[in-house]
């Protein structure tokens, strides 16, 4: 799995921070990523499965600058049932 991070200034004090899970186009795994957070500011759990390779992660943030915290998530693999 590859995680990228980026940051977005949308004007004024307004900065818009994204966090992207890829999933190895070779991978059959099933991914869940839960607990995601950022200077206290936290967002929904998302899955990585062969059927959806990439998951994007977005939190606006209006007092926090490009120089952030660190992100923060807990991964689990998802046990399929069948063949």
């Amino acid at each position: 799995m590859r995680i990228r991070t980026g940051d977005h200034y949308l004007g004024g004090e307004n900065w818009a921070h994204y966090l992207r899970f890829e999933l190895a186009a070779t991978s059959q795994s099933v991914v869940k990523v839960s607990l995601i957070h950022l200077e206290g500011e936290t967002a929904a759990d998302i899955e990585v499965s062969p059927s959806a390779r990439e998951a994007t992660v977005k939190i606006v943030n209006h007092q926090m600058t490009t120089p952030k915290g660190a992100w923060g998530w807990t991964l689990q693999e998802i046990k399929q049932s069948g063949p």
